[in-house]
């Protein structure tokens, strides 16, 4: 963990790093945030990895749902509705309105 400050930084700072990145269209580093989270010895949340795949639907579908797939499912983390209705959102925004409806048949 790194020892420059007296407290690890909170879910605010990580989702405002989140949002940063977002607006500066950096994908990569976006992603990158859940090593960071890791590097000083935390448990990515929910609220990080929504903020993520929120981050993540608005520049591609594809790399969202596989961003859900490989990272949070993979992780155990269980999504919520915010986090079906992000992944919906992007669906729907790229008139690929059928592949949510069958995502989420089974739910």
């Amino acid at each position: 963990m790194p020892h420059s400050i007296g407290l690890p930084p909170d879910d605010h700072i990580f989702v405002t790093l989140i949002h940063g990145l977002g607006r500066a269209h950096l994908v990569k580093q976006v992603i990158k945030v859940l090593d960071l989270v890791r590097r000083y010895n935390q448990k990515p949340s929910l609220k990080i990895f929504n903020s993520i795949l929120d981050v993540l639907v608005k520049e591609d579908i594809d790399i969202a749902r596989e961003f859900y797939r490989k990272k949070m499912v993979a992780s155990g983390v269980r999504g919520d509705d915010y986090t079906f209705s992000i992944l919906m959102k992007g669906l729907c925004l790229t008139n690929r309105i059928g592949d949510g409806l069958q995502a989420f048949a089974g739910y």
